[in-house]
């Protein structure tokens, strides 16, 4: 019997039961109801529902973190029983507290049945939701004042991604600066490169199979292929490390860049937007994380986007 399916069947089953309790005329809804605590009774652990259910999110996961009620038109979660366009009437007619709380389910929902999946063997097709996931926390970290300086925190006017990508690309010529290998004018035109351009170099140098690598073997990818925009190799310099993670950083985020679909891009950004305001508006309170990003997802866990990260997370979960 497997528990983690069984898990999300009473997941599922609680799901349609407040559902029904607050749209009580829906026949549909009780029909589900029924269908549900049939299986329950029979066999809690059958893997249909839980498939049906996965394969439908896949295609609708951006939806879900973005909080956009047309996954509700194309939601096929239980074929024979509950339709598209039957949920989307049922959710048309919630008030916004029980709305909220269908958008926590479906991403419960999600991280349950991605553990459940795992157990079974089932593969799912995740690579973008795990690359997302990254790119979240690497956002996050780079945007957040790790000392609790709310006055620190500014909410970028214009896309988070390319925003965190010029943060660490201006720390980058800081550090080949202390490096001492290019010239004033070198410097000069270093400085004056645009995080596009920073991105552009980083895909010319590092090919697309070499630069996945990075994020494990940074140090030996950096060796073969150099540091951008410097000739010089980087061998035992006193900023090697500094150099070796900033690299790391700056072609995590570009690999995203190239990766991701911008749909699930603007959605990492949605759930970065809404961190950084609430840290701003002294909703969320930053001044134990210091620098441990563990620090900084527990944090995110008790705040108001953790369901919405934690749908992008949850390949990685």
């Amino acid at each position: 019997m497997s528990k983690k399916v069984a898990k999300f069947n009473r997941l599922l089953s609680m799901f349609i039961n407040d559902l029904s309790a607050s749209v009580p005329t829906s026949s549909c809804l009780a029909s589900a109801q029924e269908w549900l605590t049939a299986l329950q009774e029979v066999d809690p652990s059958n893997a249909k529902v839980l498939t049906v259910f996965m394969d439908a999110l896949q295609g609708a996961n951006d939806f879900i973190v973005k909080k956009d009620p047309d996954v509700f038109k194309h939601l096929n979660i239980l074929p024979s029983v509950l339709k598209p366009d039957e949920l989307w009437m049922i959710f048309s007619h919630l008030d916004e507290n029980d709305k909220a709380t269908c958008w926590k389910y479906l991403s419960k929902l999600y991280k349950e049945g991605v553990t459940a999946c795992k157990e079974l063997g089932i593969e799912l097709d995740t690579s973008a939701s795990a690359a997302a996931g990254d790119a979240a926390l690497q956002l996050l970290l780079k945007n957040t004042p790790q000392s609790g300086d709310l006055e620190a925190m500014q909410v970028p006017d214009g896309p988070i991604v390319l925003s965190a990508l010029g943060a660490l690309c201006t720390q980058y010529c800081d550090l080949i600066e202390n490096w001492g290998v290019l010239s004033c004018d070198e410097l000069k035109t270093l400085r004056s490169m645009t995080a596009e351009q920073f991105a552009s170099e980083i895909e010319q140098r590092y090919p697309s199979d070499v630069v996945q690598c990075i994020l494990t073997n940074v140090a030996g990818v950096v060796d073969q292929y150099g540091v951008p925009f410097v000739d010089e190799p980087l061998g035992d310099c006193a900023q090697r490390e500094e150099i070796l993670a900033a690299v790391m950083q700056m072609s995590t985020i570009c690999l995203t860049l190239r990766s991701v679909d911008s749909t699930t891009i603007d959605a990492v950004e949605d759930v970065a937007r809404r961190f950084m305001k609430l840290v701003q508006n002294g909703e969320v309170d930053l001044s134990n994380v210091g620098d441990d990003p563990f620090q900084l997802l527990q944090t995110l866990t008790s705040s108001g986007v953790a369901d919405d990260l934690m749908a992008m997370l949850a390949a990685q979960s």
